[in-house]
Parts: structure tokens; C-alpha cells; sequence
């Protein structure tokens, strides 16, 4: 027997299973398939089929879990790529509204300027109607500066949004690939039944 080598127990009796992943690993198979079988024994009609019946209900409720697990791997790439496109499509809409800002900023520095002249022929002919006109000046910058403030801390969280979306996602496709690797890799796993092995060392003494 080659590879990493553990002892476990599978349907209350021992084995040894080795591979060339950890052991840590080998008994998350071990477990997987003990749970398995425990799980279909449960079954009102288990106790009266035979065991070759037993096997192939085994071997079905597998595939089973098998098909359903990469079902659900082909709907989450799916879901991955929808969100990776609107993610995409929202940078392209942060990007226009990136160049709308920087429009508005240059219709305000215009704006600035303008108010600056007239601020200066006012103040030359009346200095209280210098001081209304600054007022809504000021009024007017500041109520562009707070849409502006809004527009980006708006834009800011839909991106946040989108990251920890797609985070989520990723996490999600990275637990059903290693579920999916669990099932695949067991029929590259060795095993065998010491039980067997004690039977046949009988057999050995009494011939």
C-alpha cells in the first residue's frame, strides 16, 4: 500500500485508506462515506435488501450527491460571471459619472469665475448688494459641493456592495469545488478492510 496511511472506521468497522493527500483529509473522505451509508440505512426497507442491493443504493445516493454538487458548481459560475458583468457595467457607470463630476467641477470653476467679476463691479458700486450676491453665491456652491458628495459616497458603497457580493460568491464556488474534489477523489483512494485481512491470516493457520 503506497502513500499516506490512516486508520478510520467506516460503518463501525476498521480500515485503512491511504493516498497521496494528508490524513486529515483521508478522514474527511472516511467520513463522508460512513455518513453516507448511515444516512441510507435510515430507510425503512435498508434492513431487507440484500447486500448487493445495499451497494448499488450506495453507490446511487453517491451519484446522486455527485450530479447535485455540480449542478450546483455550473449555477454558481453562472451567478459569478452575471455579477462579474454588472460589476464591469457599474465601473463603466462610475467612469461616466467620474467625467460628470469633473464637468461640473469645470461649469463651477466657470461659475467661480463669472461670480468673480460680478462680485467686483458690485462691490464697486454698492457694498450690501456685494454681500446678498456672496450669500447666494456661497449658497449655490455649497449645495453643489453636497450633491457631489452624495453622487460619490452613492457610487462608493454600490462598489463596496458589488465587491463583497462577488467575495460572497467566490467563497460559495470555493466550498462546492472542494466538496466536488471530496467526491471525485474518492476513487483514487485505496482501502482496505482489516477485517479481510484478518480472515485471510485465519484461513492461512487453519490450512
Amino acid at each position: 500500500m503506497n502513500g499516506n496511511e490512516q486508520r478510520v472506521y467506516i460503518d463501525g468497522r476498521p480500515y485503512v485508506i491511504s493516498g497521496s493527500a494528508s490524513g486529515e483529509y483521508l478522514h474527511k473522505v472516511a467520513d463522508y462515506i460512513d455518513g453516507k451509508i448511515q444516512e441510507v440505512s435510515q430507510q425503512s426497507y435498508y434492513s431487507k435488501l440484500d447486500p448487493e442491493m445495499k451497494s448499488v443504493l450506495m453507490y446511487i445516493n453517491l451519484a446522486d450527491d455527485y450530479y447535485k454538487t455540480k449542478q450546483l458548481l455550473v449555477e454558481s459560475e453562472d451567478s459569478k460571471k452575471k455579477l462579474q458583468d454588472d460589476f464591469f457595467k457599474l465601473k463603466g457607470t462610475i467612469a461616466d459619472k467620474d467625467k460628470e463630476i469633473a464637468r461640473l467641477n469645470d461649469e463651477r470653476s466657470t461659475v467661480e469665475k463669472a461670480h468673480s467679476n460680478e462680485l467686483a463691479a458690485v462691490r464697486e458700486s454698492d457694498n450690501r448688494q456685494l454681500e446678498s450676491v456672496k450669500s447666494s453665491y456661497q449658497l449655490q456652491l455649497e449645495k453643489m459641493k453636497n450633491a457631489e458628495t452624495q453622487q460619490i459616497a452613492s457610487l462608493k458603497a454600490e462598489n463596496d456592495k458589488i465587491n463583497a457580493l462577488l467575495k460572497s460568491k467566490e467563497a460559495e464556488i470555493s466550498a462546492l469545488n472542494e466538496k466536488l474534489a471530496s467526491v471525485q477523489s474518492g476513487k483514487m483512494v485505496s482501502i482496505e478492510n482489516h477485517t479481510s485481512q484478518n480472515k485471510n491470516k485465519n484461513n492461512g493457520k487453519n490450512k
